[in-house]
Formats: structure tokens, C-alpha cells, sequence
């Protein structure tokens, strides 16, 4: 078999908002998302066969390797938008932790079309590739672009703007994981709504590559739903800007909280300071 091995990329939401909900329920929204330097690592053999046939093993135990499995939807996903019987074989070392709003599935599924699809030399590009994975997943078409961008709609919009100056961050995550669907039910149930962030200003300074004005906007309106199910979730944003994050905000749906430093030496004091009251702790860099 062909082999390759190729990082996957976790992702932070720096802004998130809801924009509305289409008719079938799936929310609307507008997020600038960034790429960090936390990833997976995954080997990816492919080669002809008669029929497809695909095998995911991971590092953990507790993540299903069959058809519920990102990368297992990505691969079959794959060979169809191609028209060709593959065996596929995906190995993942997994460094993102599971069900922390960090796109560790979808970082992993749009690895395995990025990997596929030089290993085949289908010559998708990387509009097909986001087509493709915007079946698996919505922060998949982002996860193959990867960088920074203005995420909307249901993931499909992606508006591409120049990367942010990497900063270091640190990623706290709760003992355990959010539900994705148990958070957005609980948004919808709230009578009283959380603030939108303030998408244009935060956009703006996205744009001019000011990031440290940007956290004077970083917000996300999934916070209090999760905070309901996940009360470490405000403990945690605490705890960072009390070890002098610039900000502290939840990713995705939760469960974890990152904070921005402004240097390296302080983002390492705040990690150690955290890995003596909470269980997932990673110091990493946007």
C-alpha cells in the first residue's frame, strides 16, 4: 500500500454566534475559527481494489473505529465522490482530546481526504475536498483549509483571511466532554438569550491582523448553555485570567476553554499552575 503520515489540526472558535436556524433544525452560524498547533497524527495507506474496504485503529480504546468514526465516514465519503474501490487503512495517535470543541473529529476526517486524495492522484481540489467533507461534518471543510477564516451558514461559508501572529495558548478541558446536540437544545430552551459578540469588530481586527485587539472581542454565545451541564466551564475561564490569560473563552460547544497569552513564559506558569487542579491541560500556540 501507499503510505502517508500527515498532522490533523485542532481548531478554537475565537468568535462564536448564531445566526438563525433553516427549516431542518441545523443552526446558522458565524465563527472566526483558527488553527492551533495541537494535532493528531495519522498514517494513511491506500491502494486499488475490487471493493472498498476500510480499517480505522486509533490509540483509545474508547473511540469507535467503525462507520460512526469520522475518518471511517471521510474514507467512504472519498471513495465515492471519486468512483473508484480503494482499501484504505487510517492508524490515528490521537493528541486532541474527544468531545472538547476542538474539532478533533473533523481535523482528523478532512486529514484523511487531504491524505487520500494525493495518495489516489484524484486531483480534487480544495473545493471538492470541502464539498465532500461538509457530509461528514461542519467544521470539516474548515479543517481542510485550515489557517484563519470567517466561518458561516452550517460550515459551508468560508471566508479565508490571512493568518493570525501565532500566540500561545493553553487549552483546559473538563473531566468530561459536551454533548454538541444536548448544548444547542439547552440554547434553544433559554428564555433569556446570551449577548451576540460583536462580529464586525472582531472580524475587522482579524483582518488587520491585530490579535490582541481581537480578544477584546472574543466571545461565545454557546458558553452559558454549556456552563448549565459543564460548571467547571466558568471555573475554568477563572482560572486563566487569573494566570494572566489576555482572554479566556469556550471553543466550539465545549467542553474546553483556551486561553490567549501574550508569552510563552507566562502561558508555560499558567499550564503548570492548572495541571495541579484540572485533568486535561495543554499548552500549544494559535
Amino acid at each position: 500500500m501507499n503510505h502517508v503520515t500527515v498532522p490533523a489540526y485542532a481548531k478554537v472558535n475565537l468568535t462564536l454566534d448564531i445566526t438563525g436556524i433553516r427549516e431542518d433544525g441545523y443552526h446558522l452560524l458565524r465563527s472566526i475559527m483558527h488553527e492551533t498547533k495541537l494535532c493528531d497524527t495519522l498514517c494513511v495507506e491506500a491502494e486499488n481494489a475490487d471493493k472498498t474496504e476500510i480499517s480505522v485503529y486509533t490509540d483509545k480504546s474508547f473511540i469507535p473505529c467503525d462507520e460512526r468514526n469520522t475518518m471511517y465516514k471521510a474514507a467512504a465519503a472519498f471513495c465515492d465522490a471519486v468512483g473508484r474501490p480503494l482499501r484504505i487503512s487510517v492508524r490515528a495517535e490521537k493528541r486532541i482530546p474527544v468531545g472538547a470543541g476542538l474539532g478533533g473529529g473533523s481535523a482528523d476526517a478532512a486529514a484523511v481526504l487531504k491524505a487520500l486524495n494525493g495518495l489516489t492522484n484524484a486531483g480534487l481540489s480544495t473545493d471538492e475536498l470541502c464539498r465532500i467533507g461538509l457530509k461528514v461534518g461542519a467544521d470539516v471543510p474548515f479543517c481542510v483549509v485550515g489557517g484563519t477564516a470567517i466561518v458561516t451558514g452550517i460550515g459551508e461559508g468560508l471566508e479565508i483571511i490571512p493568518r493570525l501572529p501565532p500566540l500561545p495558548i493553553v487549552i483546559c478541558k473538563p473531566g468530561s466532554g459536551a454533548s454538541t446536540p444536548v448544548i444547542y437544545r439547552e440554547y434553544d430552551n433559554m428564555a433569556t438569550k446570551p449577548p451576540h459578540p460583536n462580529n464586525e469588530a472582531a472580524e475587522d481586527a482579524a483582518k488587520r491582523g491585530d490579535i490582541i485587539s481581537l480578544c477584546g472581542y472574543v466571545g461565545n454565545v454557546l458558553t452559558p448553555a454549556a456552563s448549565i451541564h459543564r460548571p467547571e466551564i466558568p471555573v475554568i475561564k477563572r482560572a486563566l485570567k487569573e494566570c494572566g490569560a489576555v482572554v479566556s473563552e469556550m471553543s466550539g460547544s465545549g467542553s474546553s476553554v483556551f486561553g490567549v497569552f501574550k508569552t510563552e513564559e507566562k502561558a508555560k506558569t499558567a499550564a503548570e499552575t492548572l495541571e495541579r487542579k484540572f485533568d486535561t491541560v495543554i499548552l500549544t500556540s494559535l
